[in-house]
């Protein structure tokens, strides 16, 4: 759902609202939980969005099970280092979340 749909869905109605925020927190909790699991990811900062910190760490460390393969920086990673650090070098990682999560 798109963030403006989502903004609209809360004002209507007071369930989606609790949705979102539910989802959140769990969100949030989950990716504690794996950054104490796979340190180096700043999952705990980060909580699932692209950063340049965790570009880098996916450069140094690969990727995890947790990783959303559909995730274009995550694609290209798997699919060839040349790929994914011209990613890196052009900064486009983060703003990848941007396109992501509008």
């Amino acid at each position: 759902m798109h963030s403006e749909n989502r903004r609209q869905g809360d004002a209507l109605s007071f369930s989606i609202a609790a949705a979102s925020v539910v989802a959140k927190v769990t969100r949030d909790r989950i990716m504690h939980a794996l950054a104490s699991r796979y340190p180096g990811y700043g999952w705990e900062t980060n909580v699932g969005y692209a950063t340049a910190e965790h570009g880098d760490a996916i450069r140094r460390l690969g990727i995890t099970p947790h990783h959303r393969r559909s995730f274009e920086p995550v694609r290209l990673a798997l699919s060839g280092p040349a790929d994914f650090f011209a990613l890196l070098d052009a900064g486009a990682l983060a703003n990848a979340d941007d396109e992501a999560h509008p």
